[in-house]
């Protein structure tokens, strides 16, 4: 007699069916099996299995083939580049800052969405790194000489930087008896050419300090004379035109501009641009004008800042643009001038960073921190931590600054103090004399190394 069909037993006959099929049709790592296994794509280690970015790793398998454009490599979500490729084994670069712990997959096959995983994870080392990027080390020249990025040589007076949204780098240097000139690297021809030069027929004397406006996507140089600065339109083949600024009229008095002779300012430096729509700036004796860029109106914000007279770089803040951080080089700190309080407020403007004063060199908290004739300041994010930061060019200590705006505390970035050319892990690598530092659009930081001669990259890995 035939037995009725029992449910209960059905049940799990069925799931075990199933997986018997799925475990025969893939892995862990997506390879098919049977007749296809053969010819699938497989991984089965890499070495080394810990390291940093844009160092070397060889991942073994079968089947990766031996053209390159076929694959792609991942550490988790980033793509590595691919250095080599023989049949059994490929050979990448780390990219940077793909995680702490790393999935390390390849895709093969245009257009697959299928990506093969190998069991073990990467650990990613987290670390700074001080690359040489342009200029002849240890050069005697007096002044700039254009050339290719690898044979330009610079002079003895390397001084602030700026970099535009493309990459482009822009230098001033501030030849001894002359007017100096503004450089420019363009990273897309590989050259490193002037922009002007002292034997233009400019006027306002020495160009100083390029600041790149994300407004107008152009860059600014202020003269150290009578408010003269050069306009350098980026999108328009860097053209380069000089242009003055013009005292208050009757009209811009009666709007509330404060009259002030331009014979007045002298050894002008850097441009900030604030919250009001003004771009502010500061010259030795302790003038902090403003004017905007559509009327070129000077306006006087008051004749002596506190702490003056003093070289005086400054910036303002991205996040916060009611505020002006100045890096003052004699007296040896940051201070911060609160635009929205009135000049004769003492909170107009503060110390912040340093010891007034006290040439040295310190890390540790901000108002305990040494440092010595600091140079070039950059309010920004790490890219790393993503905490907000200032790097500071500390010249005479030979090294560069981190000071962390949220916690407030100034560590050490790159350099040890010694001068000797040398790069590598940035704080085993030397600088003699960074005085301009600036950001590319990755991240990266650019130094001018007025000591060794060169333009530097600190690269966070």
């Amino acid at each position: 007699m035939k037995q009725p069909f029992n449910l209960k037993y059905a049940i799990p006959v069925l799931l075990a069916l199933t997986t018997f099929i799925l475990g025969a049709c893939s892995n862990d790592d997506n390879e098919p099996a049977g007749a296809e296994a053969e010819h699938a794509l497989t991984l089965t280690s890499f070495y080394p299995t810990e390291g940093r970015g844009l160092e070397r790793v060889t991942i073994k398998g079968s089947n990766l083939g031996d053209d390159v454009s076929a694959i792609k490599v991942f550490f988790n979500n980033k793509e590595a580049e691919i250095v080599r490729l023989e049949g059994d084994s490929v050979v990448v670069r780390v990219p940077r800052l793909p995680g702490d712990e790393c999935r390390v997959g390849i895709v093969k096959g245009t257009g697959s969405a299928d990506t093969v995983f190998c069991h073990q994870a990467f650990g990613y080392i987290k670390g700074n790194r001080l690359e040489y990027v342009c200029g002849n080390v240890g050069s005697t020249n007096g002044k700039f000489e254009p050339g290719r990025l690898a044979s330009a040589s610079f002079g003895r007076a390397m001084q602030w930087l700026a970099c535009d949204e493309e990459g482009n780098v822009y230098m001033n240097e501030a030849n001894i008896g002359n007017g100096g000139s503004i450089d420019l690297l363009d990273f897309n021809s590989g050259y490193a050419r002037w922009l002007s030069s002292a034997d233009e027929p400019y006027r306002g004397g020495q160009a100083i300090a390029p600041w790149y406006d994300k407004v107008t996507k152009k860059v600014y140089v202020c003269a150290a004379h009578r408010g003269y600065f050069w306009q350098v339109d980026v999108q328009n083949g860097w053209k380069t035109e000089q242009f003055q600024l013009t005292e208050p009229d009757e009209e811009h008095i009666n709007k509330g501009y404060r009259p002030c002779s331009l014979d007045a300012l002298q050894w002008c430096y850097s441009y900030a641009r604030c919250s009001d729509g003004f771009i502010y700036c500061r010259d030795y004796s302790g003038h902090l004008f403003r004017f905007k860029l559509e009327d070129k109106v000077l306006d006087l914000v008051t004749e002596v800042c506190p702490m003056s007279p003093v070289d005086a770089y400054i910036c303002s803040d991205p996040e916060d643009m009611t505020k002006i951080y100045c890096s003052l080089k004699q007296k040896h700190v940051i201070t911060c001038i609160d635009i929205t309080k009135s000049p004769t407020d003492p909170g107009f403007e503060t110390v912040v960073c340093g010891v007034e004063d006290s040439a040295g060199f310190a890390d540790g908290l901000a108002k305990e921190a040494q440092m010595n004739n600091p140079s070039q300041i950059l309010v920004t994010r790490n890219p790393v931590s993503g905490a907000k930061v200032m790097y500071i060019c500390d010249s005479q200590n030979r090294r560069v600054r981190e000071w962390n705006m949220e916690s407030g505390e100034v560590t050490t970035i790159a350099g040890t103090g010694d001068s000797n050319y040398c790069t590598g892990p940035a704080t085993e690598s030397n600088l003699s004399w960074p005085t301009g530092i600036s950001q590319s659009p990755d991240g990266d930081l650019f130094i001018s190394d007025s000591g060794n001669r060169t333009i530097m990259k600190l690269m966070f890995l």
